[in-house]
């Protein structure tokens, strides 16, 4: 079971994130450190988990219908709401990748950290089956392909 901070999750938190929470909660091993929506740098990624295998993945969840979606691209969506008005939004995917970013720059300028090699962002990943019906998760690799040592 993994370490879940918060460890429970926030009643304003959409039904995929609920069930995303509770299958990482439940799946992963007691190694891994799931964050739900930390706040870094000023942004606020869905989920944030660090594995000793994996190192840092950021996940990005929608609850976005068939019906919901009207057009996609890499850096895009335009949405029907329930007015049916057209409203556009950053794709899961690039906010996936621009918190990735923040995350690496965050911690290649921390004089404490010192990797060993270098570190990278790895070419993002979709869930190859839902998660849940209607629910898919997007993200990113930071990858730590690594030892990482942290000196005070």
């Amino acid at each position: 079971m993994a370490y879940m901070v918060p460890d429970t999750i926030p009643r304003r938190a959409t039904a995929g994130e609920r069930i995303l929470f509770e299958s990482l909660k439940d799946h992963l091993p007691s190694d891994y450190i799931v964050y739900y929506e930390p706040e870094i740098r000023g942004r606020r990624p869905d989920f944030v988990i660090i594995g000793p295998d994996l190192g840092l993945v950021i996940l990005e969840v929608k609850d976005y219908t068939k019906s919901t979606l009207y057009q996609v691209n890499h850096d895009e969506w335009t949405l029907r709401n329930t007015a049916g008005e057209l409203i556009t939004t950053k794709s899961p995917l690039k906010q996936a990748r621009d918190n990735a970013r923040i995350i690496e720059n965050y911690l290649k300028k921390d004089n404490g950290l010192t990797p060993v090699c270098e570190t990278g962002i790895k070419t993002p990943y979709k869930s190859k089956r839902p998660v849940a019906e209607n629910l898919s998760v997007t993200g990113y690799l930071v990858s730590f392909e690594c030892e990482l040592s942290y000196s005070k």
